[in-house]
């Protein structure tokens, strides 16, 4: 991660979410099994939405390997802290992870959120890919520290579109790149983009022109839009979301809802997570594993929007889902 601004694919084998793996594991779903299994996307934000209440209001912002006067620890102390791995299960404890910094906050509420979806779903993942999701961020783990790129967390935290290329190779999500107001011959297509934006989507926000060493930006979670009018009686769209909120010369602040203007930012990867049942039939990647592109852009430099788009798959509108399989069409109705 850079003090200057906040902060390849696998084989996927289509599954569902289900009441038990009994189900999941059966050619017909029962009546119950449909029944107990709600529309996936349904429960995915609304385990978001527990997620999100897990977590304090402020506990301070620090990005430092030093402990501040006053703190009691570091972000990467509280993150290691934070997530506990064992034979019995996951357990995300979000208050033991203050300080913060954006790209901790919104990873942390990831994990949680998958956290409460699999627990609604009855359906847990294996321990494995559970010691794969959990950051190492402190020495003396089972993993080195991981760099940018390195790992589900390093990807994570990368400069460049966020979380967007680990949701992309864990094949549970959807990206959409929003570009700078000069890329569109009419501002209403920009402004139409920000629309489509849906509650709980995860969202970079890059505040200047550069991606990768240079850039200036901030990590969030969407949490709606509104209208206000300014001094002129300018209708202005406002963006609310979640994340950490402090900067280097506000340790003090920490996790928070914030807002800002649409039209101060200058360019934005959208992050949707649509197919969060995939985690049960996906590899998560190895946490030593290089996303060599993400781990270059950390050192030495840029990259441009056509490198970060290709990256992580992005379109430049919501992607509509083509033609599918009958076994994926017929998952999708066990699931409704």
């Amino acid at each position: 991660m850079n003090a200057s601004g906040p902060i390849m694919g696998r084989r996927l084998i289509l599954g569902t979410c289900v009441a038990s793996v009994a189900a999941a594991m059966s050619p017909e779903f029962t009546l119950e099994s449909k029944a107990a299994c709600r529309k996936p996307t349904t429960m995915w934000k609304e385990s978001m939405e527990g997620a999100l209440k897990c977590f304090p209001v402020g506990g301070e912002y620090h990005t430092g390997r030093n402990i501040p006067p006053g703190f009691q620890q570091t972000t990467w102390a509280g993150m290691d802290r934070a997530v506990n791995v064992s034979e019995s299960g996951v357990e995300v404890n979000p208050q033991l992870a203050t300080p913060s910094f954006c790209s901790s906050a919104v990873y942390l509420l990831l994990l949680k959120s998958i956290e409460m979806y699999e627990n609604a779903c009855d359906h847990v993942l294996p321990q494995k890919q559970w010691e794969y999701l959990k950051p190492y961020t402190v020495e003396n783990r089972a993993y080195p520290i991981q760099a940018d790129g390195v790992g589900a967390w390093g990807r994570a935290n990368a400069n460049g579109p966020g979380v967007a290329e680990l949701v992309r190779e864990l094949g549970i999500g959807t990206n959409m790149y929003i570009g700078t107001a000069d890329e569109y011959r009419n501002s209403c297509h920009r402004n139409f983009l920000f629309d489509t934006i849906h509650k709980f989507d995860f969202m970079k926000i890059f505040w200047n022109d550069e991606i990768g060493k240079d850039e200036s930006g901030h990590m969030v979670v969407v949490l709606g839009k509104s209208c206000e009018r300014d001094q002129d009686g300018n209708t202005m769209s406002i963006l609310h979301y979640w994340s950490s909120n402090g900067s280097h010369t506000d340790i003090n602040a920490g996790y928070g809802i914030k807002s800002v203007s649409v039209d101060k930012i200058h360019r934005a990867v959208v992050t949707r997570i649509d197919r969060p049942w995939k985690l049960w039939h996906t590899e998560v990647m190895m946490p030593d594993d290089v996303c060599a592109p993400l781990a270059e852009i950390a050192k030495d430099r840029s990259m441009t929007p056509e490198e970060m788009k290709r990256l992580v798959d992005a379109n430049s509108f919501w992607l509509i889902r083509g033609r599918r399989s009958s076994h994926d069409a017929d998952a999708d109705r066990s699931m409704r």
